[in-house]
């Protein structure tokens, strides 16, 4: 009773007391002293119990509870049974520690065995200093289990030997997934024994090893990067997504795969699934055992076969072919060079794209140009050849400069192509093709080992034959024997073109075969025959006769004749001569053969002229005899020099010059003149090539190439000089007309006119250095009123440099030009008004010099945006009221909906502090509201429809007046950003209100809890005191 009393007096008189509290003891000397029932014997129970809690309290204690203490009887956690304070800086209940004798063991078992393991390192790092380190111990197979579960954490676990670093998201670390022995770092699972995962790697076999993002499931195998698959015992797989699958294999680089035994791959998207095969490179697959691929998109299929470069073909070899080597397989390739050309430039290797440029199977047939070689070496090309050896020989009995790179003699058969004329005689070389027979080098002729015919065939219709014996026209043969004897044949026939001039006896006809000029054999006809129908006589003879030559000296066999009335056998000089002369129509053959080859040319004798040549009438001056050129039947023209073909006249094509259009096959009107011009036109027509080396494609029509290695590549075309690095060429040619020194591509010195007929003004294009002026187009009159399209320029400095283009009519004009570092592009209105569109040092200037008129901007014949006269933008409106005006609510920023302005501190005159905050933002009204139009105003349909809100500008204007304007029209406008900053004013009041209540609250709150206290520790006294009485 007396304690309600006491409490109650407390309760409702309100005073504040001080006091110290003594229990047992009538002085204490603190606020709170305890005295024990005797110190020197104290009795079991003499002593102050601290509350007892089985759990710490769901809310922690605030700073006013800095220090309180209590008795913790159950485990919560990692804290034990013991006594707690609390600190409210770490926010954390705290053990009160007990004594100990300072060693890490004492602290590992202070507050029973294994309390103190754990050390929560939450003021920075656990730091072992000094020079000795860390150790430690433990036996494999004892000790506990290694952590388990996500986190991070570094571990040394002595019962697996395992050391682990960094953090997982799953049970990669746990016993389970750890290897006696073994190393993971940052999510690697090493499950192996001996093995080592790094960050996100998989190393589950014994003594594998798995980088960064690998995984290593092979004995003793390594995988780098990731992706990377080593399923295979000793085998490893570095780089992206490369896998091995196959014992002793090896892949590196991106997405390769090496499935055979012992493979290697190196490069990307390659396979080496063969036994022992290797695949570098890119798209490449070796799928034969011990075969290799190399370069890209080869595919290596038989036993032993190496590919090299780009785009092989494909083949399927023989049975067992990817496994042996046996004569079975013999024509399975051995090694291949891949030669594909990406036709259609998309950077692949289509199936029609692939080719070979070598291919050697294993029986040792080898093609060029061909997959399916017949032949120990077979070569297929239908526009290239075979270029072998280019040497000069001395002799044909000398080896040299020829040598058997194995030492010893020259092998028999070897070849050369010889460049040099040389030696004498028997042992005379000249250019060619030899090959060295075991003594000398014997050259490579047609007919080479055959016998040599020489024929020279008579081709014009009449031959007169004087009083004594002449030359026979034609029938020279000049040429260089092999033999020392040769066999020469002469067949000739004819008759007296005046009938009856023999008509009633008979007649011979008298030849000599001669050696070098000399006589070695005279012979005649037979009787002639008379035609009786005409009084015509005829005649013919054939002979066969051996003459003994030197050989290998150039030598002549050549025929005279002459006609006579008598008969008589091998004389040299007729009896008598009839007065008239007999004829030869035609027919007249002679040929000389040479049984061992030999080299020569037909010398030709200057032919007949007759009057189908040389018109004789009106070309009485002219000798017949001499100036003859051409051929009487339907055969070509051909000029040789030192035997070699410098040009040939047909019905078709025409050509001058050493191997110039040498590989025609087809086509008419082409005209070559020059040292090998269109040497490679093959089938082309209508095509001109003038100059030493011109040339044009292979194919092309009505194609022209003019000057030394000129070409030209497309039909239609002309081109007039070489171009540097095309066909040869080592300079660009320049072409001058009117100048002898031309400075550019065309130089023209002097004027161009050109007309097409536009009109009777005549269209031309024409430059003039006294006006500065180049027209195109018609042109009347002068250049200040005349009709034209202009180009000008000047280099003068003074001029600045002007340049540009004029579209001029009268009263109108284009241009663009260039002045001082300026270009404009200006177009003149029939008005006199000019719009201007200028690059110069400010920047792309557009706009007019009419004073009233806009710069509109059109799409779809829609005005989008204009520029006034007075400078105002409006997008979507023909009228902005201020510098920029958007029709719609549509203008969008990517991260933010507000203007960016000037406010650096150094662009800024402080003019004081803007006042306004929350009395005038209260005053504001905000509403929602639709536009409308009005006869100055209009808006959008789109805005019109669209619910807005905001404020009224004239209720606005009452309080921030700054935030009103007015527009061109006369309507207010209104700017939110006063309001806005006042907002942040208005805040900050609000702001220190709150704080002051805050305070408030909070001294009401401290005397509260004194007032608490002191009642507390007035009813613990009363209630003590009541329990004495």
């Amino acid at each position: 009773m007396i304690k309600k009393i006491l409490l109650s007096l407390i309760i409702l008189s309100g005073f504040e007391s001080k006091a110290q509290v003594g229990i047992n003891t009538t002085t204490p000397k603190a606020q709170l002293e305890i005295k024990s029932s005797n110190e020197a014997t104290p009795a079991n129970n003499d002593g102050l119990l601290i509350p007892k809690i089985n759990a710490f309290p769901v809310t922690n204690p605030t700073a006013d509870q800095q220090g309180m203490l209590v008795y913790l009887t159950t485990t919560v956690g990692a804290n034990t049974p013991g006594f707690y304070f609390w600190n409210n800086p770490t926010t954390a209940w705290l053990p009160v520690k007990g004594t100990d004798g300072g060693t890490l063991d004492q602290a590992y078992d202070f507050g029973g065995a294994g309390n103190g393991r754990t050390i929560t390192a939450d003021a920075g790092a656990v730091t072992i200093a000094g020079t000795d380190g860390l150790v430690s111990t433990g036996i494999s197979g004892s000790g506990a289990l290694a952590p388990s579960g996500a986190g991070t954490r570094m571990v040394w676990n002595p019962r697996k030997a395992a050391f682990r670093a960094g953090g997982v998201s799953g049970t990669q670390w746990d016993d389970a997934n750890i290897g006696s022995g073994s190393v993971a770092f940052s999510g690697g699972t090493a499950s192996g024994s001996s093995s080592f995962a790094g960050a996100g790697s998989t190393a589950s076999a014994t003594n594998s090893f798995a980088g960064a993002g690998g995984t290593a499931n092979g004995q003793s195998s390594v995988a780098f990067g990731q992706g990377t698959v080593v399923n295979s015992v000793d085998s490893i797989a570095a780089g992206f997504f490369c896998t091995t699958s196959s014992s002793r294999s090896v892949a590196f680089g991106s997405v390769n795969t090496a499935s055979g035994s012992s493979s290697t791959v190196f490069g990307e998207n390659s396979t080496a699934s063969g036994g022992t095969a290797t695949a570098f490179g890119n798209s490449n697959v070796a799928s034969g055992n011990i075969a290799t691929a190399f370069g890209r998109n080869n595919t290596a299929f038989s036993y032993g076969e190496t590919v090299l470069g780009i785009g092989a073909t494909t083949y399927t070899p023989s049975t067992n072919g990817a496994t042996q080597f046996r004569a079975a397989n013999a024509t399975d390739r051995l090694f291949v060079i891949g030669n594909a050309i990406d036709a259609d430039n998309d950077n692949t290797v289509d199936l029609a794209e692939r080719s070979d440029a070598m291919v050697v199977l294993k029986n040792g047939s080898t093609g060029i140009g061909t997959s399916t070689p017949n032949a120990l070496l077979d070569v297929a090309s239908n526009n290239k050849g075979v270029m072998v050896p280019r040497v000069s020989l001395t002799s044909a009995n000398v080896a040299s400069p020829i040598i058997n790179p194995n030492g010893g003699a020259l092998p028999e058969s070897t070849l050369v192509y010889n460049t040099a004329t040389a030696g004498a005689g028997a042992n005379e070389v000249t250019p060619g093709f030899h090959y060295w027979d075991g003594t000398k080098w014997v050259k490579l002729e047609e007919n080479n080992g055959k016998t040599k015919y020489y024929t020279a065939i008579g081709t014009s219709s009449i031959v007169g034959v004087g009083s004594a014996k002449t030359p026979m026209s034609q029938m020279q043969i000049t040429f260089t024997p092999k033999s020392s004897v040769v066999l020469v044949s002469f067949s000739a026939s004819g008759n007296n073109t005046s009938p009856g001039t023999f008509s009633d006896f008979q007649s011979v006809v008298f030849f000599d075969l001669l050696l070098n000029g000399s006589l070695v054999k005279g012979f005649q006809t037979s009787e002639v025959n008379t035609d009786e129908s005409v009084g015509r006589t005829t005649w013919d003879t054939n002979i066969l006769y051996p003459v003994t030559v030197t050989p290998f000296v150039t030598q002549t066999i050549s025929i005279n004749w002459a006609s006579s009335t008598s008969i008589a056998a091998n004389i040299t000089t007729p009896i008598s001569i009839p007065s008239s002369s007999l004829t030869l129509n035609s027919h007249r053959v002679l040929s000389v053969i040479d049984p061992e080859g030999g080299g020569g040319i037909v010398t030709p004798i200057t032919p007949p002229v007759t009057n189908q040549f040389w018109s004789i009438n009106g070309n009485s001056g002219t000798n017949s005899s001499t100036n003859f050129m051409g051929t009487l039947d339907n055969q070509d023209v051909v000029f040789r020099r030192n035997g070699a073909l410098s040009g040939r006249l047909n019905s078709s094509n025409t050509s001058f010059g050493v191997n110039s259009l040498l590989n025609i096959t087809s086509g008419t009107g082409n005209t070559a003149i020059g040292t090998s011009a269109f040497s490679s036109l093959t089938t082309g027509s209508n095509n001109t090539a003038i100059g030493s080396f011109a040339n044009i494609s292979s194919s092309l029509n009505n194609a022209t190439a003019i000057g030394a290695r000129a070409s030209v590549s497309v039909d239609n075309s002309l081109v007039l000089g070489s171009v540097n690095g095309v066909n040869g060429a080592t300079a660009t040619v320049n072409v001058g007309i009117g100048t002898t020194t031309p400075q550019e591509r065309l130089h023209v010195a002097g004027k161009a006119f050109l007309t097409d007929g536009f009109s009777a003004d005549n269209a031309a294009l024409i430059y003039r250095n006294n006006t500065d002026y180049m027209f195109l187009g018609p042109q009347s009159g002068s250049s200040a009123n005349g009709a034209a399209m202009a180009l000008f320029g000047s280099t003068n400095t003074a001029g600045g440099n002007a340049g540009g283009i004029d579209f001029n009519v009268p009263g109108s004009q284009v241009r663009m030009n260039h002045t001082n570092g300026s270009y404009v592009f200006r177009a003149n209105s029939t008005s006199g008004y000019t719009a201007t569109f200028e690059l110069n040092d400010v920047g792309l200037q557009i706009g007019h010099n009419s004073a009233g008129r806009d710069v509109v901007f059109n799409t779809a014949s829609t005005e989008r945006m204009r520029l006034t006269a007075a400078g105002r933008v409006g997008i979507g409106t023909t009228a902005p009221g201020g510098q920029l005006e958007l029709s719609l609510n549509e203008g969008r920023k990517p991260t933010s909906n507000t203007w960016t302005i000037p406010s650096d501190a150094r662009l800024k005159n402080v003019d004081g502090i803007y006042q306004k905050g929350l009395t005038e933002i209260l005053q504001l009204k905000p509403i929602q509201y639709h536009y409308k139009n009005t006869d100055k105003k209009s808006f959008d349909p789109k805005v019109l429809e669209k619910e807005a809100y905001g404020f009224l500008a004239q209720e606005v204007q009452q309080i921030f007046p700054e935030a009103v304007g007015t527009d061109a029209d006369g309507y207010l406008n209104f700017d939110l950003h006063p309001i806005l900053v006042a907002y942040t004013n208005a805040f900050k009041e609000l702001h220190l209100k709150n704080q002051a209540a805050e305070n408030k609250n909070r001294e009401l709150e401290l005397k509260l809890q004194s007032q608490e206290q002191i009642i507390n520790n007035l009813i613990e006294r009363l209630e003590k005191l009541e329990a004495k009485n």
